[in-house]
């Protein structure tokens, strides 16, 4: 992952494939949302594996995921923090974090990489903002790569 420059990720609504091929011929790392339908993200999955994408990584919401059979071709999965670390046991995990501390335990845990989400993001978030947590977690975290 050390030469990954640019994350392409599909919207969350609805996991679009075909969006991924064109991030993957624009030079740019896909991954796939799956959004929030079970029957729905297994399709698109299975979409993925008939494409000339050689390598991607996937985006979950939460654990509900946990029966998806996951292609090969899948890198990593990126999850936000707190979600079992256990449900995809044979893929590196890069956690979305919110706090300084989910960042030290993420590292603990055993993250491959964290993205931060600041307070202007969507969903469940802390009280700083990217540019002001990305600050501080730079200063303790330095083992794993931090976006």
């Amino acid at each position: 992952m050390k030469n990954i420059t640019i994350f392409g990720l599909t919207p969350f609504e609805k996991p679009d494939v075909a969006l991924m091929s064109k991030l993957h011929q624009a030079g740019a790392f896909p991954i796939l949302s799956l959004g929030d339908s079970l029957t729905i993200a297994q399709e698109a999955l299975n979409q993925l594996e008939q494409t000339n994408i050689p390598s991607c990584g996937i985006c979950l919401s939460n654990d509900t995921f946990i029966s998806l059979r996951i292609p090969e071709k899948v890198n990593f999965v990126i999850l936000p923090f707190g979600v079992s670390i256990n449900l995809f046991s044979n893929l590196p995990v890069i956690y979305q974090i919110s706090t300084l501390e989910e960042a030290r335990q993420a590292e603990q845990l055993g993250a491959k990489g964290i993205i931060i989400k600041g307070n202007e993001a969507g969903g469940s978030v802390g009280y700083e903002s990217t540019f002001v947590l990305f600050q501080r977690v730079i200063k303790e975290i330095n083992t794993i790569p931090v976006w």
